[in-house]
Protein backbone atom coordinates (compact mmCIF):
# COMPACT_ATOMS: atom_id res chain seq x y z
CA UNK A 1 0.00 0.00 0.00
CA UNK A 2 1.81 3.30 -0.61
CA UNK A 3 1.06 6.68 1.03
CA UNK A 4 -2.78 7.34 0.12
CA UNK A 5 -4.71 7.03 3.58
CA UNK A 6 -2.22 7.68 5.69
CA UNK A 7 -1.92 10.23 8.37
CA UNK A 8 0.96 12.53 6.57
CA UNK A 9 -0.70 15.87 6.71
CA UNK A 10 0.49 18.26 9.30
CA UNK A 11 -1.90 20.72 11.07
CA UNK A 12 -1.05 24.63 11.78
CA UNK A 13 0.68 23.98 15.26
CA UNK A 14 -1.00 24.36 18.50
CA UNK A 15 1.19 26.77 20.48
CA UNK A 16 0.93 27.76 24.07
CA UNK A 17 3.49 26.05 26.23
CA UNK A 18 6.68 27.78 27.03
CA UNK A 19 9.37 24.95 25.99
CA UNK A 20 9.43 21.74 25.38
CA UNK A 21 5.76 19.89 25.31
CA UNK A 22 7.02 16.63 26.84
CA UNK A 23 3.52 14.39 26.55
CA UNK A 24 0.70 14.72 24.27
CA UNK A 25 -2.43 12.31 24.76
CA UNK A 26 -6.12 12.10 23.40
CA UNK A 27 -9.08 11.38 25.65
CA UNK A 28 -10.46 8.32 25.02
CA UNK A 29 -13.17 9.91 22.01
CA UNK A 30 -10.47 11.78 20.69
CA UNK A 31 -12.13 14.92 20.62
CA UNK A 32 -9.48 16.65 22.80
CA UNK A 33 -6.22 16.16 24.29
CA UNK A 34 -4.47 17.13 27.19
CA UNK A 35 -0.60 18.21 26.94
CA UNK A 36 2.26 18.14 29.79
CA UNK A 37 4.78 20.71 29.79
CA UNK A 38 8.45 21.71 31.22
CA UNK A 39 6.48 24.99 31.84
CA UNK A 40 4.74 23.27 34.58
CA UNK A 41 1.63 23.13 33.07
CA UNK A 42 -1.18 20.74 31.78
CA UNK A 43 -2.92 22.07 29.04
CA UNK A 44 -6.49 20.91 27.84
CA UNK A 45 -6.87 21.41 23.63
CA UNK A 46 -9.30 20.46 20.69
CA UNK A 47 -7.10 19.71 18.54
CA UNK A 48 -9.40 19.92 15.46
CA UNK A 49 -10.54 23.65 16.30
CA UNK A 50 -7.23 24.69 16.80
CA UNK A 51 -8.50 25.58 20.58
CA UNK A 52 -7.21 26.15 23.79
CA UNK A 53 -9.29 25.48 26.44
CA UNK A 54 -7.76 25.10 29.76
CA UNK A 55 -4.78 25.46 31.52
CA UNK A 56 -4.17 23.91 34.73
CA UNK A 57 -1.10 25.38 36.95
CA UNK A 58 -0.20 23.51 40.26
CA UNK A 59 3.26 21.59 39.65
CA UNK A 60 5.92 23.11 40.96
CA UNK A 61 8.53 21.57 38.49
CA UNK A 62 7.85 20.41 34.90
CA UNK A 63 5.26 18.18 34.24
CA UNK A 64 6.64 15.12 32.11
CA UNK A 65 3.47 12.95 31.65
CA UNK A 66 -0.53 13.16 31.76
CA UNK A 67 -3.11 10.56 31.31
CA UNK A 68 -7.15 11.24 31.15
CA UNK A 69 -9.39 9.03 33.01
CA UNK A 70 -11.97 6.99 30.91
CA UNK A 71 -14.85 9.36 31.75
CA UNK A 72 -13.25 12.13 31.37
CA UNK A 73 -13.92 13.95 34.42
CA UNK A 74 -10.58 13.47 35.71
CA UNK A 75 -7.17 13.08 34.15
CA UNK A 76 -3.45 12.69 36.50
CA UNK A 77 0.07 14.46 35.90
CA UNK A 78 3.67 13.64 37.22
CA UNK A 79 6.90 15.31 36.50
CA UNK A 80 9.69 16.64 38.70
CA UNK A 81 8.36 17.40 41.97
CA UNK A 82 7.85 13.68 42.32
CA UNK A 83 4.22 13.63 43.16
CA UNK A 84 1.16 12.81 40.92
CA UNK A 85 -1.64 15.49 40.66
CA UNK A 86 -4.93 13.71 40.07
CA UNK A 87 -7.45 16.66 38.74
CA UNK A 88 -11.55 17.66 38.12
CA UNK A 89 -11.41 18.67 34.44
CA UNK A 90 -14.12 20.96 34.95
CA UNK A 91 -13.19 22.79 37.81
CA UNK A 92 -9.27 22.76 36.96
CA UNK A 93 -8.74 21.58 40.77
CA UNK A 94 -6.40 19.19 42.20
CA UNK A 95 -8.68 16.32 44.45
CA UNK A 96 -5.26 14.23 45.33
CA UNK A 97 -1.65 14.67 45.47
CA UNK A 98 0.51 11.43 45.72
CA UNK A 99 4.26 10.90 46.42
CA UNK A 100 6.30 12.68 48.74
CA UNK A 101 9.30 11.15 50.42
CA UNK A 102 7.47 10.41 53.78
CA UNK A 103 4.51 8.60 51.90
CA UNK A 104 6.71 6.47 50.91
CA UNK A 105 6.46 7.99 47.31
CA UNK A 106 9.47 8.26 44.36
CA UNK A 107 12.94 9.28 45.01
CA UNK A 108 13.26 10.42 41.49
CA UNK A 109 11.60 12.71 38.45
CA UNK A 110 8.32 10.75 37.44
CA UNK A 111 8.53 10.13 34.10
CA UNK A 112 5.17 8.69 33.51
CA UNK A 113 2.27 7.72 34.73
CA UNK A 114 -1.02 6.12 33.70
CA UNK A 115 -4.50 4.91 35.11
CA UNK A 116 -5.23 1.34 35.37
CA UNK A 117 -7.34 -0.94 36.78
CA UNK A 118 -11.11 -1.81 34.97
CA UNK A 119 -12.51 1.22 36.38
CA UNK A 120 -9.30 3.66 36.56
CA UNK A 121 -9.20 3.21 40.06
CA UNK A 122 -5.55 2.53 40.36
CA UNK A 123 -2.64 5.08 38.88
CA UNK A 124 0.92 3.50 37.88
CA UNK A 125 3.36 6.08 37.96
CA UNK A 126 7.67 5.13 36.82
CA UNK A 127 10.54 7.23 38.34
CA UNK A 128 13.79 7.82 37.39
CA UNK A 129 14.50 5.88 40.59
CA UNK A 130 14.03 2.36 39.04
CA UNK A 131 10.20 1.83 40.24
CA UNK A 132 6.74 1.00 39.17
CA UNK A 133 4.94 2.82 42.21
CA UNK A 134 0.25 1.83 42.24
CA UNK A 135 -1.87 4.60 43.76
CA UNK A 136 -5.25 3.83 44.87
CA UNK A 137 -7.10 7.04 43.56
CA UNK A 138 -10.00 6.37 46.04
CA UNK A 139 -8.28 4.87 48.94
CA UNK A 140 -7.65 7.98 51.89
CA UNK A 141 -4.16 6.80 51.97
CA UNK A 142 -1.81 8.85 50.60
CA UNK A 143 0.76 5.70 50.10
CA UNK A 144 1.15 3.49 47.43
CA UNK A 145 -0.33 -0.22 47.60
CA UNK A 146 2.32 -1.66 45.61
CA UNK A 147 5.82 -0.80 44.24
CA UNK A 148 7.87 -2.96 41.62
CA UNK A 149 11.51 -2.90 41.93
CA UNK A 150 12.58 -5.06 37.97
CA UNK A 151 14.11 -2.29 36.36
CA UNK A 152 17.78 -1.69 37.34
CA UNK A 153 17.79 2.00 35.24
CA UNK A 154 15.15 4.96 35.17
CA UNK A 155 11.85 3.53 33.95
CA UNK A 156 11.09 5.78 30.67
CA UNK A 157 7.29 5.08 29.72
CA UNK A 158 4.34 2.87 31.40
CA UNK A 159 1.78 1.33 29.03
CA UNK A 160 -1.72 -0.38 30.33
CA UNK A 161 -3.66 -2.88 28.78
CA UNK A 162 -6.47 -4.80 30.97
CA UNK A 163 -4.36 -6.11 33.52
CA UNK A 164 -1.12 -6.31 31.99
CA UNK A 165 1.60 -3.48 32.80
CA UNK A 166 4.21 -2.83 30.23
CA UNK A 167 7.41 -0.56 31.02
CA UNK A 168 10.25 0.57 29.04
CA UNK A 169 13.23 0.97 31.37
CA UNK A 170 16.95 2.56 30.31
CA UNK A 171 18.25 -0.78 31.48
CA UNK A 172 17.53 -1.61 27.53
CA UNK A 173 14.85 -4.41 28.85
CA UNK A 174 10.57 -4.01 28.38
CA UNK A 175 8.58 -5.44 31.27
CA UNK A 176 5.30 -7.07 31.19
CA UNK A 177 4.03 -6.79 34.38
CA UNK A 178 0.70 -8.82 35.07
CA UNK A 179 -0.83 -7.50 38.09
CA UNK A 180 -3.42 -10.28 38.77
CA UNK A 181 -0.72 -13.43 38.97
CA UNK A 182 2.45 -11.00 39.26
CA UNK A 183 4.70 -12.58 37.23
CA UNK A 184 6.94 -10.37 35.26
CA UNK A 185 8.25 -11.03 31.51
CA UNK A 186 11.07 -9.54 30.62
CA UNK A 187 12.38 -8.75 26.99
CA UNK A 188 16.43 -7.69 26.53
CA UNK A 189 16.98 -5.13 23.91
CA UNK A 190 20.09 -4.07 24.60
CA UNK A 191 20.08 -0.17 24.08
CA UNK A 192 18.34 1.45 26.52
CA UNK A 193 14.62 2.03 25.70
CA UNK A 194 12.67 5.68 25.43
CA UNK A 195 9.33 3.86 25.06
CA UNK A 196 7.15 0.78 24.50
CA UNK A 197 3.54 0.13 23.52
CA UNK A 198 1.30 -2.47 23.45
CA UNK A 199 -0.25 -3.11 19.63
CA UNK A 200 -4.02 -3.09 19.69
CA UNK A 201 -4.78 -6.71 18.91
CA UNK A 202 -2.56 -7.07 22.31
CA UNK A 203 -0.45 -9.36 20.26
CA UNK A 204 2.67 -7.03 19.69
CA UNK A 205 5.11 -5.14 21.70
CA UNK A 206 6.84 -1.76 19.74
CA UNK A 207 9.67 -0.25 21.46
CA UNK A 208 12.16 2.70 20.59
CA UNK A 209 15.82 2.74 21.90
CA UNK A 210 18.71 5.36 21.66
CA UNK A 211 20.61 3.13 18.64
CA UNK A 212 17.95 4.59 16.34
CA UNK A 213 15.80 1.86 16.03
CA UNK A 214 12.33 0.74 16.36
CA UNK A 215 11.49 -3.04 17.37
CA UNK A 216 8.16 -4.97 16.39
CA UNK A 217 8.38 -8.34 19.12
CA UNK A 218 5.85 -10.93 19.41
CA UNK A 219 4.27 -10.57 23.02
CA UNK A 220 4.41 -14.38 23.02
CA UNK A 221 7.79 -15.14 22.19
CA UNK A 222 9.80 -12.21 22.24
CA UNK A 223 10.65 -12.78 18.83
CA UNK A 224 11.61 -9.22 16.86
CA UNK A 225 9.07 -9.16 14.13
CA UNK A 226 10.58 -6.38 12.52
CA UNK A 227 13.23 -3.31 12.72
CA UNK A 228 12.07 0.38 11.41
CA UNK A 229 15.21 2.61 11.19
CA UNK A 230 15.77 5.59 9.49
CA UNK A 231 14.67 7.75 11.71
CA UNK A 232 17.14 10.24 14.27
CA UNK A 233 17.47 9.01 18.29
CA UNK A 234 20.47 8.76 20.05
CA UNK A 235 20.26 11.02 22.92
CA UNK A 236 16.38 11.87 23.90
CA UNK A 237 13.48 10.65 25.22
CA UNK A 238 10.54 10.47 22.33
CA UNK A 239 7.91 7.99 21.70
CA UNK A 240 6.38 5.24 18.83
CA UNK A 241 3.06 3.92 18.70
CA UNK A 242 0.77 1.80 16.65
CA UNK A 243 -1.99 3.16 14.53
CA UNK A 244 -5.60 2.02 16.59
CA UNK A 245 -5.82 -0.51 13.44
CA UNK A 246 -2.14 -1.53 14.17
CA UNK A 247 -1.02 -1.14 10.62
CA UNK A 248 1.19 1.98 10.04
CA UNK A 249 4.42 2.62 13.06
CA UNK A 250 4.48 6.11 14.16
CA UNK A 251 7.95 7.52 15.69
CA UNK A 252 9.10 11.15 16.60
CA UNK A 253 12.53 12.18 15.37
CA UNK A 254 15.14 14.09 16.88
CA UNK A 255 15.11 16.65 13.84
CA UNK A 256 11.89 17.39 14.06
CA UNK A 257 10.43 14.79 11.64
CA UNK A 258 7.71 12.33 12.11
CA UNK A 259 8.66 8.77 10.69
CA UNK A 260 5.93 6.43 9.76
CA UNK A 261 6.14 2.79 8.42
CA UNK A 262 4.08 0.34 6.88
CA UNK A 263 4.38 -2.42 9.98
CA UNK A 264 4.76 -5.22 7.01
CA UNK A 265 6.85 -3.25 4.75
CA UNK A 266 10.70 -5.03 4.45
CA UNK A 267 12.50 -1.97 4.14
CA UNK A 268 13.69 -0.10 7.05
CA UNK A 269 13.73 3.34 6.09
CA UNK A 270 10.19 5.13 6.71
CA UNK A 271 7.94 5.56 4.19
CA UNK A 272 6.81 8.50 5.04
CA UNK A 273 9.28 11.24 6.92
CA UNK A 274 7.87 15.06 7.37
CA UNK A 275 8.78 17.81 9.05
CA UNK A 276 6.67 19.90 11.14
CA UNK A 277 8.60 20.55 14.26
CA UNK A 278 11.53 22.90 14.82
CA UNK A 279 13.24 20.62 17.37
CA UNK A 280 13.24 16.60 18.80
CA UNK A 281 9.79 15.41 18.69
CA UNK A 282 8.99 14.41 22.01
CA UNK A 283 5.51 13.00 22.58
CA UNK A 284 2.92 10.82 20.02
CA UNK A 285 -0.75 10.30 20.71
CA UNK A 286 -2.56 8.53 18.11
CA UNK A 287 -6.17 8.82 17.47
CA UNK A 288 -8.48 6.00 19.04
CA UNK A 289 -10.86 5.60 15.89
CA UNK A 290 -9.24 7.23 13.60
CA UNK A 291 -5.91 7.52 10.85
CA UNK A 292 -4.62 10.37 12.71
CA UNK A 293 -2.36 11.25 15.28
CA UNK A 294 -0.52 13.99 17.38
CA UNK A 295 2.96 14.91 17.64
CA UNK A 296 4.41 16.93 20.53
CA UNK A 297 8.27 18.46 20.19
CA UNK A 298 10.68 20.44 22.43
CA UNK A 299 9.70 23.92 20.50
CA UNK A 300 6.88 23.90 22.48
CA UNK A 301 4.82 23.08 19.18
CA UNK A 302 1.79 20.33 19.11
CA UNK A 303 0.78 19.25 15.58
CA UNK A 304 -2.38 17.10 14.39
CA UNK A 305 -1.59 14.80 11.13
CA UNK A 306 -4.46 13.61 9.04
CA UNK A 307 -4.69 12.01 5.91
CA UNK A 308 -4.90 13.90 2.77
CA UNK A 309 -8.15 15.01 1.98
CA UNK A 310 -9.89 14.81 5.36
Amino acid sequence: MGERGWPTRPSKPLKSHTGTVNAVRFNRSGQYCASAGADKTVRLWNPHKQLLVKTYSGHGYEVADVTISRDNNSFASCGGDKLVFLWDVASGKTMRRFGGSRDGGHNGRMNCVSFCGMDDSLLVTGSYDTTLKFWDVRSRSLEPVQTLTGAKDSVSSIGVRGHLVLSASVDGAARVHDVRTGTITVDHIGSPLVDARFSSDGNCLLAASLDETVRLLDMATGEVLALYQGHSNSQFRLECSLLHDDSIVVCGSEDGRVALWDIVQTEKEPKSFRKAHEKSVSSISVHPTRREFLSAAQDGSIVLWKPPGD
